[in-house]
């Protein structure tokens, strides 16, 4: 374990996520499978393709993602690091699909990352925390902006109104 003095700043730290994380297409297109680099630095949602895969480059050791869930009204602290993840599009081939997941194990042995480095399958459309994470703007379908409508006090004020009129 490092001294503080030696530690990184968060600010150094999250830049360094921002400008190291790299995206990479894996695509069928032609009939043979290629990977190739997308993009360097931070990552939008929209980056993302839903007729094919990609890989997420996180580095060998990745961000450390801590995760709490309660269970049997038990609290637990999750810790994990995640270096490499392999996002599996809706619309990608049957090839791309079935061989996602070695595709980032043999892109993590290719980058010389240590064995100890994680790969992890995502699928579009269930992506956990710790992939939306890595994403400047992810948005969850059907996710609403601000309180809606039906929550403003001018339409709470209508419905006061007509219910008194209607009592009267």
């Amino acid at each position: 374990m490092k001294p503080i003095e030696e530690a990184r700043k968060d600010e150094e730290s999250e830049a360094a996520v921002v400008t190291e994380i790299k995206l990479f297409r894996c695509s069928d297109e032609d009939g043979t499978l290629k990977v190739t680099e997308v993009k360097k630095g931070p990552l939008y949602q929209s980056d993302l393709n839903s007729d094919d895969s990609f890989i997420v480059d996180n580095g060998p050791n990745g961000i450390l993602f801590h995760s709490l869930f309660i269970f049997r009204f038990k609290m637990f602290h999750l810790y994990f690091l995640s270096g490499v993840f392999v996002w599996v599009g809706k619309k990608a081939s049957k090839q791309e699909r079935s061989e996602a997941m070695t595709n980032g194990q043999s892109f993590a042995k290719k980058k010389e990352f240590p064995v100890s480095t994680n790969v992890v399958r995502v699928i579009d459309g269930g992506e956990p925390a710790e992939f939306k994470a890595l994403f400047r703007d992810w948005k969850n379908r059907d996710q609403t902006v601000g309180l809606g409508n039906r929550n403003s006090s001018r339409n709470s004020l209508h419905q006061i109104i007509s219910f008194i009129l209607i009592i009267l």
